[in-house]
């Protein structure tokens, strides 16, 4: 079994993927005592639209230097033009991923930002946003709009202006 894991973590990667989703699995670890600990997990999206998991890796923590191992790792394995990654929002992560893939987008997970958002709104609103960003989700991914386009922006701009409107007579 050490065999294929090594195999599975060594093997060549393809150059480009459409997205790699970074993020962190937390598991109780026994060492000298049960520690709660991360596994840092890499996912891409292959332009074929396959979705591949490019390698997991055991961290003491999760930070964004416990990521430079990570994003070191998929760029010696063959990794060159990834165009969007999708993570967290720890601190300097966006950094770290320019650092190695200046050229590549970073974008924060929608659950991530759904989290930040609630954070600052009141107690008694939270759901109702939480329904309007899902909203937003669905009807993003229901229709094709490519980021750039006139249309999306119009519509973008749109919605966002009636949130706003909305929200801010509350």
């Amino acid at each position: 079994m050490p065999c294929k894991i090594k195999r599975f973590q060594s093997r060549p990667l393809e150059s480009r993927y459409i997205a790699i989703f970074l993020d962190a699995l937390f598991f109780f670890l026994r060492r000298d005592t049960v520690e709660k600990e991360p596994i840092l997990l890499a996912m891409g999206i292959r332009e074929s639209g396959e979705y591949e998991i490019l390698g997991f890796y055991l961290a003491s923590k999760e930070s964004h230097l416990s990521y430079t191992a990570v994003i070191d790792d998929l760029y010696n394995r063959g990794v060159r033009e990834p165009l969007l990654f999708i993570a967290d929002g720890l601190p300097k992560l966006d950094e770290e991923v320019r650092r190695v893939f200046p050229r590549a987008d970073f974008q924060l997970c929608t659950v991530h930002a759904s989290r930040n958002l609630e954070s600052e709104v009141r107690e008694s609103d939270k759901l109702q946003i939480d329904r309007e960003l899902k909203g937003y989700s669905r009807l993003t991914r229901g229709k094709m709009h490519w980021p750039g386009s006139a249309c999306s922006n119009r519509s973008g701009a749109r919605s966002i202006q009636d949130r706003y409107t909305t929200w801010r007579r509350r």
